[in-house]
């Protein structure tokens, strides 16, 4: 779902039954929710975190903090009996609208509306926490991912960055890693042809050769299955997009075979020259290149989109969704480490449902 989009539909969630979108509870839907026991319920979660960076053993200074898809102001009230000053932001006018008239703590809580891909609204170095819960995980990784850059760098050195995203389904079962040899990332990827010019945002299909140059079969099916993937990268090494196609291989491939893939990828939104960067992932595991296998790369031009009419579209009859993404923990830690944060914790927790493994993760800007 496309960032307009997003906040389209949760500008609807916002008018229509806002508590509700915010914390989703079984029969809380359409009203049912009481104002008083939604922010009690806030200054619970708080009050665990709290308690939760004291068995951590950190302290993150109590000046700022930064309540990220802050709804209605669930979270950011509560924190506002931590900080001196409390900022909350969200995609949707309407859930600041409401957030506004709920606040309780003047001019020591502020709320703004963000629809940009970004954080540009804050300097560097302005929070000394940055809280999100149950946010994230409702957009695109190829959003969540930049947003998470953001967050390390509007924390202080020493801030605290908190968050929540599920990984996958909860049906791929098992998380652990198999213990292989890491002579089994290995890999020669080639393509027959990948376009020089891009549209911003734009989708190509790219067709990938890939041959397995490890001692073992790559297996496509299972837990730990390999697949091939792409980022997206500037001239300087600066990730644009970590996580954008992924695509699986038809079968197995023993030592030596050779794949063909067609993977589709997106353009990063900002113009200029960009690299797109090609790998192969074992899932729930890392990505080749972490082991030293070579990737595939190509220096590409992003264009501004030829302007298209926009197709007619009916209000009426509208219905607002919540879409749920995710990523597992070892490429969410390995983000983090590029983006200049040390992980402190990661543990899993329920938020997304019983459909989903879901993460809770504590980083430090170091």
């Amino acid at each position: 779902m496309e960032l307009g989009e997003l906040r389209r539909h949760w500008e609807e969630f916002g008018n229509r039954d806002p508590l509700w979108a915010v914390l989703a509870e079984p029969h809380k839907e359409h009203g049912g929710w009481d104002p008083d026991a939604f922010f009690l319920e806030g200054r619970k979660e708080i009050g665990d975190f709290f308690t939760y960076l004291a068995e951590v053993g950190h302290k993150p200074g109590r000046d700022t903090a930064l309540d990220f898809g802050c709804g209605v102001g669930r979270l950011t009230q509560a924190l506002c009996r931590h900080f001196r000053r409390v900022t909350g932001i969200d995609i949707a006018a309407s859930m600041i609208a409401q957030a506004r008239q709920y606040n309780s703590c003047g001019s020591r809580c502020q709320y703004l509306v963000n629809q940009t891909g970004d954080l540009r609204a804050f300097a560097g170095n302005s929070f000394d926490l940055v809280y999100s819960n149950i946010v994230l995980q409702h957009m695109e990784p190829r959003y969540f991912l930049p947003y998470l850059r953001e967050f390390i760098r509007v924390l202080k050195r020493g801030g605290a960055l908190y968050f929540q995203l599920p990984a996958e389904p909860s049906d791929e079962g098992n998380w652990a890693c198999p213990a292989v040899p890491l002579s089994c990332y290995q890999a020669e990827l080639s393509a027959y042809s990948i376009p020089t010019v891009f549209e911003a945002g734009g989708k190509r299909v790219v067709q990938i050769r890939v041959r397995n140059t490890s001692p073992a079969v790559w297996p496509v099916r299972g837990k730990m299955r390999v697949r091939v993937g792409n980022h997206w990268k500037s001239e300087d090494g600066e990730t644009l997009a970590w996580d954008d196609g992924r695509n699986n291989l038809k079968r197995d491939v023993p030592p030596g075979g050779l794949a063909i893939v067609d993977l589709q990828v997106r353009a990063p939104e900002s113009l200029g020259r960009a690299v797109l960067e090609f790998d192969m992932v074992q899932e729930h595991c890392s990505w080749f290149n972490e082991h030293g296998s070579a990737v595939l790369r190509r220096v590409v031009d992003i264009v501004a989109p030829v302007p298209q009419p926009k197709p007619e579209t009916r209000e009426n009859g509208f219905v607002p969704v919540m879409e749920l993404y995710g990523l597992p923990p070892r490429e969410v830690r390995h983000f983090l480490r590029e983006c200049g944060a040390r992980v402190l914790d990661i543990r899993e927790n329920g938020w997304a449902g019983p459909e989903w493994r879901s993460y809770q993760y504590l980083a430090v800007k170091g």
